[in-house]
């Protein structure tokens, strides 16, 4: 004879599974909250340290800890980072991989005048140091979510730091490494450094995939110490050029979503002065 459970019984449960789960949703949502990471992966950056910006618009955002005033300007030029930045667009764009489009970038800067700077040896990528040491970064390539690839990306010799480029299973980061004395520090993007070469501004866009943070960050340059500020995360909104005017104000060449439906973008230009 089959046991049949009362109808309020079997009711309870199912309320009971429900508010419990609900709870394990609403736990793992302040979890996701507490920090953000750099690549969908990496380093974690704890909560306070990043601000929103849903919208630029003509007004004065205010933090604890700084404030932005931006306004809205006329499209001006905003020169490419690298000298040869049409080379390293052409490179990227034969490849839908962005780890191989990394590692093509690597060896063709191996034959240009940056080969000086940075060494590959199968999996290691190796760095020289002012102490005649060397800084070594081996990639893990084995299909999983702890896979980690080191690519190089530039010398900047006014703040005497490579950049590198970091791929993981899933999205990208930046790594800062200090030639002086190996010292790292992770950005979420590519750097522009200040006119005092005090101040660094990384920038990322990723308007769509949600892998790495869209926005720009704030680095300060001591002693040979990074210290990153503050980040600030753009909602419809992506910087995808800089220039700084002075060491407290910027312009920035944005790529903003037009049709939130289609996802079509527009170009605008602003300036932002940090205070």
């Amino acid at each position: 004879m089959k046991t049949l459970i009362p109808f309020f019984v079997l009711a309870s449960l199912i309320i009971a599974c429900s508010t419990s789960t609900n709870k394990d949703e609403e736990k793992e949502k302040v979890k996701k909250l507490d920090t953000l990471k750099v690549g969908g992966k990496a380093v974690e950056i704890p909560k306070e340290r990043i601000d929103t910006i849903l919208n630029l618009s003509d007004t004065t955002f205010v933090f604890p800890n700084y404030k932005l005033i931006v306004e809205t300007i006329d499209s001006v030029e905003v020169s490419d980072l690298y000298q040869d930045a049409k080379v390293r667009e052409s490179i990227f764009n034969q490849y839908d991989n962005y780890y191989e489009a990394g590692k093509a970038l690597e060896k063709y800067l191996a034959k240009t005048a940056e080969a000086k700077y940075f060494k590959r040896e199968d999996r290691n990528l190796i760095l020289p140091l002012d102490n005649g040491e060397a800084k070594i970064l081996t990639n893990r390539n084995k299909g999983n979510d702890n896979d980690i690839a080191y690519c190089y990306q530039h010398f900047f010799s006014n703040i005497n730091s490579y950049l590198l480029r970091i791929h993981y299973y899933e999205g990208v980061a930046f790594l800062l490494v200090n030639k002086a004395n190996g010292e790292e520090v992770y950005t979420i993007g590519e750097t522009y450094i200040s006119p005092s070469k005090q101040k660094v501004l990384a920038i990322c866009e990723d308007l769509e995939s949600g892998y790495n943070i869209n926005g720009l960050e704030m680095l300060e340059i001591k002693d040979g110490k990074y210290k990153n500020k503050f980040i600030i995360q753009g909602g419809n909104w992506a910087p995808v050029a800089l220039k700084w005017i002075d060491d407290t104000s910027v312009v920035i060449k944005a790529k903003v979503i037009a049709d939130e439906g289609t996802f079509e973008t527009t170009t605008k230009f602003y300036k932002i002065k940090f205070e």
